[in-house]
């Protein structure tokens, strides 16, 4: 997820999700570590925002990012799930350090999770202010 300055608008993009078993691990938890850290500038930059047209601006522009940036989390979740599934029937020496990497992976994604929440509860403060 990255953000576009556009006339000090901040919205998130979204990038097409990696699939957990196409990509290894330590890839997915980066990509999520720096998703999770852009989501932290963006949140401070809605949070900065003058109330009136420039927040009705960024809000329109940034509602249905979070919203399908909720769905597309929620994808990676349940495709981790299924990771953690099948590398827990493997009997594979490796077998603890990756499920190790899919909790770690999966508390990002839920990190990543309550940040859109957090975002979404913020906006809805600012609208009903």
């Amino acid at each position: 997820m990255s953000t576009q300055n556009n006339n000090d608008t901040c919205t998130p993009t979204e990038s097409p999700p990696p699939t957990p078993t196409s990509t290894p691990l330590a890839e997915l938890q980066q990509g999520a570590n720096n998703d999770l850290s852009q989501l932290g500038r963006v949140s401070h930059r809605l949070a900065m925002t003058d109330d009136g047209t420039q927040l009705e601006k960024v809000l329109t522009l940034l509602l249905p990012r979070l919203l399908s940036r909720i769905g597309s989390n929620h994808r990676r979740t349940v495709d981790l799930a299924e990771e953690a599934a099948s590398a827990s029937a493997s009997a594979s020496a490796n077998r603890a350090s990756a499920e190790e990497e899919i909790r770690a992976l999966r508390q990002t994604y839920d990190r990543i999770h309550a940040k859109l929440v957090e975002m979404l509860s913020h906006a809805m403060k600012r609208v009903r202010a």
